[in-house]
């Protein structure tokens, strides 16, 4: 994690008129004294990277993610681990016509979050 950048969520994630689908999730820990390690969130944004055929950028506390897509719709992902490491956020946004896809992308995420 040491050699992983620093990205600012808004560089990574600007605003892009073309998206007009959104889903998301928050998996986050359920006592105030538990967190998410940082070794386990590189090791998450490993397996993410590998299971998008590396399609993502990756930084500290941070990947987007695109999966492989032969339709032509494009939908892509935002997973943060929050500052204080309580909580991990998932986004996924697409172009027009595309929640099924965000959704099916949304899920396959949160499976290869859960086996982390």
């Amino acid at each position: 994690p040491a050699h992983l950048p620093q990205k600012d969520r808004d560089q990574m994630w600007p605003e892009d008129l073309d998206m007009v689908t959104y889903v998301g999730l928050r998996v986050e820990c359920l006592r105030d004294i538990d967190i998410f390690t940082i070794a386990f969130f590189v090791f998450f944004q490993s397996r993410l990277a590998v299971a998008v055929d590396r399609k993502a950028i990756l930084w500290k506390g941070g990947i987007k993610a695109v999966p492989a897509d032969k339709t032509g719709v494009v939908v892509e992902s935002l997973v943060e681990l929050t500052k204080d490491g309580r909580a991990v956020d998932v986004i996924v946004r697409g172009s027009n016509g595309s929640k099924r896809q965000c959704q099916s992308f949304l899920t396959y995420i949160d499976d290869v979050l859960m086996q982390t």
